[in-house]
């Protein structure tokens, strides 16, 4: 009698066995489950998901030979600068119905999103230049006020150059990346005292691999170089050379990228 109950105990093991499978979970088998969606399970269609989107690259307009000037201070004009490797020439004035770039992200480097406000963006591309590379870029996403761009990965972490453009031809270029002076310490300077200590607060003062500088421009049209004694990202401390004379001196800062475009605004003490 036990041997009749066992065999039937294992018949019906062996059945429901035969009609399920072998089981991974609720609903689920392991032997023939076929996938989904085209051939790929959803763990890889998971995956594949993940890819963050990156801006398209495409030629360089034919009418950048000649692009609209960023506009420099006079004072910084007749300052030597490092930086500047293959800038294009910039003499053109921006086209009539370009887009236009008003408001921009700060301290954007390659592989980093670039978001932009402004005018007539929508369908627009954008010409960056960093130290070396002039490239031609479609943004991620645009619409008639803004757009949002990723600089490209090749591209160099330097002082940058942005100009948009769309079939009317190219806008006036804005500037991301370099020095921009918030305030400085101290706030005054002191006739006749030489070998002053300034120090500068805002960012993009220093590059990686680079060397910043500042430059002092006095009443009386005189420029010098100052000593560097150290600088970050968000400061830069320098010693004047000579003493000043009296009234007010303007100082340019710049990370070591740019050439002439790299000088920051011009800032007044005293």
């Amino acid at each position: 009698m036990k041997a009749k109950v066992i065999v039937a105990f294992l018949l019906t093991a062996l059945m429901l066995l035969s009609s399920c499978g072998t089981a991974d979970g609720p609903g689920k088998t392991s032997d023939t489950a076929a996938p989904q969606n085209g051939g790929t399970d959803s763990m890889t269609d998971f995956t594949t998901q993940e890819t963050e989107p990156v801006s398209v690259e495409v030629e360089v307009p034919a009418d950048a030979t000649n692009l609209p000037a960023f506009t420099v201070s006079p004072a910084a004009e007749k300052l030597s600068a490092p930086g500047g490797e293959a800038l294009p020439e910039m003499t053109a004035g921006a086209a009539e119905g370009a887009p236009m770039i008003s408001e921009l992200s700060e301290m954007t480097f390659p592989d980093e999103t670039l978001a932009a406000a402004g005018h007539n963006l929508e369908k627009a591309g954008v010409i960056i230049w960093t130290e070396g590379s002039l490239r031609a870029v479609i943004p991620l996403r645009s619409d008639n006020s803004k757009l949002e761009v990723t600089i490209p990965s090749e591209m160099t972490r330097s002082t940058t150059l942005v100009w948009p453009y769309n079939d009317s031809g190219v806008g006036a270029p804005v500037r991301i990346n370099a020095p921009d002076v918030y305030w400085a310490d101290p706030g005054a300077l002191y006739s006749g005292v030489s070998g002053q200590e300034i120090r500068f607060f805002g960012s993009g003062f220093k590059i990686e691999g680079r060397t910043p500088s500042v430059a002092a421009v006095y009443e009386n049209g005189e420029a010098e170089e100052l000593e560097v004694l150290d600088a970050d990202e968000y400061q830069i401390r320098a010693k004047l050379k000579s003493p000043v004379s009296g009234g007010s001196v303007t100082f340019f800062c710049h990370n070591g990228t740019g050439g002439k475009y790299g000088w920051s605004e011009p800032f007044t003490v005293g």
